[in-house]
Order: structure tokens, then C-alpha cells, then sequence
């Protein structure tokens, strides 16, 4: 395993389902030898660089709105939780980690309501609610907030799963950047620039793979896609945090 595949991976990963990055990201990197709170830092670097590879097509499809008040409310959450993760066990972190991924895979299998083309207005609050828990899941555990996000702007914001997928991305990049950035502020190490680089060219390869293979399926075929890559994603992760 290199972190030219890890990238390729987590690219693929984020880009099909809006969510699972750091999810697929953090236990990739603990098979290079790094400790969760090792790699749930570096997870965000990978996620930070797959959102921004992968929004420069679904851009325009984004609530930006909502995407907006959750990244500054983040910072909030970021802020509060970097002391706390200092003191927190790894165990701690990985029963978080398992409690939020499988909420995010039932939720993924529950069947859906017909969905609007256009998404409803969402209160100011809930977004800035969902910004500040975002802010501090983000910083403790490492994932950029895919796996919370897609239930939220699916089932409670209603918004259909492209425009979804979408918004999750700007607001994964938002939250997954400012809480790099105040980690790395207090002192965690970053990634030789050789590694940075082999990151960033597997993510590319992956943005154009995955656009080749999403014009060739339906929605639906593309929806079950999604689902059965994060379901492989979970167990993935739980293998490695507990075996």
C-alpha cells in the first residue's frame, strides 16, 4: 500500500458517494504503521484534496447556503474539540467512528420518499447546528463529515442525491480544511512532499476513472452503486479498527 493508491482510493470513494473518504482514508493509513489519531490527521489532508478535485464538476449543483453556515460554525467545533482530542483515548475514537458509520450505512438502505428536483430551505439554526457538531467530529475523529452530511441533506434537508452530494463535498472541504489547518497550527506533522505529491496524482486518476464510469450508468444503477461501495467501505474500516 503507497499513497498514490490511498489516493486513487479515497478520490474514487468521495467522489461516488459524497461521503467515506477519511472513513476508507483512516484505516489506510494505520496499514502504513501510523496511529489512528496519526492517520484521522492525515485523512484530512487526503479528503481536502479529493473534495477540491471532485467539486470542480459538481460545483454548480451545491446548496452553497447551507454549505457556507456549516463551515463557519465548524470552526467553532473545531476549535472547542482539538484540546479535547489530545485527551482522548484511541478507543473512544474508534467506538465514535463505528457508532457514526453505521448510522450513516442504515440510513443509506432506508428506503427514501420521492425526492423534489429542488431541495427545501433549511432554518439558519439546523445548518448552524450541524456545522458546530460537524466542526468537532471532524477534528476528533478525522472524518470530513460525508458519512454525517448525506443522512442530514438527504433525509431532513430533502435535497435530491446529486444536489446533495454536492453540498457535502463544499462543506467537507470547508470543515476538513479549517481543521487541518488548527492541527497543524498546534503542532501536527505533515506528510513529506513526495507523499503530498503521489496523493494529489492518485486522486486525479481517480477523478477521471470515475467520471469515464458514471456516464455509462442510470441513476438508479448509479444510487446502488453508491450504496454498495460505502456498505464495503464500513466493513473495510471496522475490520481494521478491531481485528
Amino acid at each position: 500500500m503507497d499513497y498514490l493508491t490511498i489516493g486513487f482510493v479515497i478520490g474514487s470513494v468521495l467522489g461516488l458517494t459524497g461521503s467515506g473518504g477519511a472513513l476508507v482514508a483512516i484505516p489506510l493509513f494505520m496499514y502504513l504503521g501510523l496511529t489512528i489519531k496519526e492517520a484521522s490527521f492525515l485523512s484530512l489532508i487526503a479528503v481536502v484534496l479529493a473534495g477540491a478535485f471532485n467539486l470542480l464538476q459538481q460545483y454548480r449543483l451545491a446548496q452553497v447556503k447551507n454549505a457556507l453556515l456549516m463551515i463557519a460554525a465548524s470552526l467553532l467545533g473545531s476549535v472547542v474539540f482539538i484540546p479535547v482530542k489530545e485527551v482522548t483515548p484511541n478507543l473512544v475514537i474508534v467506538l465514535l467512528l463505528t457508532v457514526i458509520s453505521l448510522y450513516s450505512l442504515v440510513t443509506m438502505w432506508l428506503p427514501k420518499k420521492t425526492q423534489t428536483s429542488v431541495a427545501q430551505e433549511s432554518p439558519t439554526w439546523l445548518s448552524l447546528v450541524v456545522g458546530v457538531v460537524l466542526g468537532g467530529l471532524t477534528t476528533l475523529t478525522g472524518l470530513g463529515g460525508g458519512v454525517l452530511l448525506m443522512p442530514i441533506f438527504v433525509g431532513i434537508f430533502k435535497m435530491p442525491m446529486t444536489q446533495a452530494l454536492a453540498t457535502s463535498l463544499v462543506t467537507i472541504l470547508g470543515s476538513s480544511f479549517i481543521s487541518f489547518l488548527l492541527q497543524w497550527y498546534k503542532g501536527a506533522i505533515l506528510p513529506t512532499p513526495d507523499k503530498i505529491l503521489f496523493l494529489i496524482f492518485g486522486i486525479a486518476l481517480s477523478t477521471f476513472v470515475l467520471k469515464q464510469i458514471m456516464k455509462r450508468l442510470s441513476p438508479p444503477q448509479a444510487d446502488l452503486l453508491r450504496k454498495w461501495v460505502f456498505s464495503g467501505i464500513v466493513v473495510f474500516a471496522m475490520i481494521k479498527f478491531y481485528l
